[in-house]
């Protein structure tokens, strides 16, 4: 007899399997990221059809099984978000779910991305504006920058990865490294990183304050194009270096919004 599990989950994608069934990718509340075959869930009529949507919330009856496990109930929480309802909002959760998807692994529950993954989607329930494309990079790098911070492998920026010192004026992003460093370790060893480039000390302030303050806070700053694309190409280059499972390709939905 199979042992089942009561969960709360946030379907994070969807795809088709043999006929009738589907696999379920989700971030549970108290198991973490869940891979599950939900059976017979797109034939017409199905009970659990509509329960199962991606970028939706649900509970869910999981079975364990030894090869993998089973949705057995699924139901889902609240009415259909608005969100998934306005492009921008549909491709910057799109691309933030892909994200969550390959950083994270099945078996390593975290409560703290669970609540993040709601305030996230809590906060586009609120945004009517359609962001811009710069706007809807920013949006979906400064989710990013948190959950890599909730998983502990965001580098600081605010030290030196180097010397350990702390960063008060103007760093240096090290791409090949995924990390910042000071202005006095690179000018010591420009050869051996020679790709670094400069982040001035608004900039890096940005960076900081992104990864600390709430993402509805984050998504209000208020700062020149220049400042904001300068934060994303930093993020970006922190998730290149970051492990996951696959190649992250959420940035490139944002090309819909140009």
């Amino acid at each position: 007899m199979p042992s089942y599990l009561r969960e709360t989950v946030f379907v994070l994608n969807v795809e088709p399997y043999r006929e009738h069934d589907a696999w379920i990718t989700a971030y549970g509340k108290n198991t973490g990221k869940i891979h599950a075959i939900a059976r017979g869930v797109r034939k017409i009529g199905a009970k659990q059809i509509g329960h199962l949507e991606p970028l939706s919330f649900a509970e869910v009856m999981l079975a364990k099984g030894k090869a993998y496990d089973h949705i057995a109930v699924a139901r889902a929480l609240g009415p259909v978000l608005k969100s998934r309802n306005r492009l921008g909002a549909l491709v910057v959760l799109k691309a933030f779910s892909e994200a969550v998807d390959r950083l994270t692994q099945p078996g390593a529950a975290d409560p703290s991305i669970f609540s993040f993954i709601a305030e996230v989607v809590r906060t586009w329930e609120g945004i009517e504006q359609e962001p811009s494309a710069q706007r809807g990079q920013y949006a979906l790098m400064a989710a990013i920058l948190r959950l890599l911070d909730l998983l502990g492998i965001a580098p600081p920026m605010d030290e030196c990865v180097l010397c350990r010192a702390t960063l008060r004026e103007d760093a240096w992003m090290m791409p090949r490294q995924g990390s910042l460093a000071c202005s006095s370790c690179i000018r010591a060893r420009r050869s051996e990183f020679s790709t670094a480039y400069l982040i001035p000390a608004y900039t890096r302030r940005v960076l900081a304050w992104s990864a600390n303050a709430s993402y509805q806070q984050a998504l209000s700053v208020r700062v020149q194009t220049g400042v904001l694309n300068q934060v994303c190409e930093v993020i970006q280059d922190c998730l290149h270096h970051a492990p996951m499972q696959g190649t992250f390709r959420g940035h490139e939905y944002l090309s819909v919004l140009s």
